[in-house]
């Protein structure tokens, strides 16, 4: 019986949509980028922030993964602007990944690094969120240029 579950869910379309928020002043520590993918009644969020939500520029530190709405919720606290690219339909192999990357993310496996193309052991948002559909080349992007550019990360993925 839980096989044909199975069968049944990888049947489901899957959704990925990505989300940034940016402040007036265009600041990098006031923006972010996450992705929500969805299959079924299922969806796992990657909303990649550190833990605290002290940003610190000068080593790895520990991060927690947010909820869509909680990701929200803080943009509209910080009066940003959220852009809303998708919601694309994608294969599936995109949500297993993506569910993949929530349960490292979770488990303590990655760090979080505001520059984590400097550094080594940590995970940014933007390249958190792109994750799934692998490295994203471009490692100095933040705000709404950092959505669009993991939006477009997802295209092989995407039907």
């Amino acid at each position: 019986m839980l096989a044909l579950l199975t069968v049944a869910a990888l049947a489901q379309p899957c959704t990925v949509t990505v989300y940034s928020y940016q402040t007036p002043g265009r600041l990098p520590a006031k923006a972010h980028t996450w992705a929500v993918f969805s299959r079924g009644g299922e969806s796992v969020c990657i909303s990649w922030m550190p833990a605290g939500n002290t940003r610190l520029l000068t080593h790895p530190q520990p991060g927690v993964n947010w909820t869509h709405a909680a990701t929200l919720a803080y943009a509209r606290q910080l009066g940003a602007r959220v852009k809303r690219w998708g919601p694309y339909r994608a294969r599936s192999a995109l949500f297993d990944a993506a569910r993949q990357q929530a349960a490292r993310l979770a488990g303590g496996q990655v760090l979080y690094a505001e520059l984590d193309a400097l550094r080594r052991g940590g995970s940014n948002c933007v390249h958190a969120a792109a994750s799934p559909a692998g490295p994203l080349p471009r490692p100095l992007l933040y705000g709404f240029a950092a959505g669009q550019a993991v939006a477009r990360h997802f295209r092989p993925f995407l039907e």
